[in-house]
């Protein structure tokens, strides 16, 4: 029944007396859910790995702040991994994901797949950002390339009568 009401399960029916004390003890109790587990169960662990060299630049970590806002405000937890653009950190980095069964991977890197030579069986839904991808396995899935990215953005501002642009 604990777990039930924890877990906000359709099928539990407690009185909201009984589910208030409940919620109340688990958070004077300091209780927080095992995201491992909870991948071990092949349940979403509701945690997303961010790859990438993340402190470079500070529009980088401008970034990553608004991502982490804009996910915790949807319930992720977000994993940042630094690769410092080092191929054996990023390997080691994604392996970890990997094994703490995240949902999902964003990663910006100057490494394809095919320089990394890592791909997992079990690699979750990932987001690829670079200039140049190239995989002969699986694919990503979704991949923006920042060089057209920002074409395009600029592109639109043209097209919409902006004229003073600056990168």
């Amino acid at each position: 029944t604990v777990s039930a009401v924890i877990n906000n399960k359709s099928y539990c029916y407690v009185s909201e007396k009984k589910r208030n004390m409940i919620l109340s003890t688990a958070k004077e109790m300091g209780y927080s859910r095992n995201r491992m587990a909870l991948g071990l169960r092949g349940m979403p662990t509701h945690t997303i790995g961010v790859v990438s060299s993340l402190f470079t630049t500070e529009i980088r970590s401008e970034l990553l702040s608004y991502l982490n806002t804009k996910l915790e405000a949807t319930g992720y937890q977000v994993l940042l991994g630094d690769s410092r653009n080092e191929k054996e950190r990023e390997i080691e980095i994604l392996r970890n994901f990997v094994s703490y069964q995240v949902d999902g991977i964003i990663r910006s890197s100057m490494f394809s797949e095919d320089e990394l030579g890592y791909h997992s069986a079990s690699f979750p839904p990932c987001v690829w950002i670079g200039e140049n991808y190239s995989y002969s396995g699986k694919k990503p899935n979704l991949i923006f390339f920042r060089e057209e990215a920002v074409f395009q953005s600029l592109k639109h501002l043209q097209e919409h009568g902006h004229s003073k642009l600056a990168y």
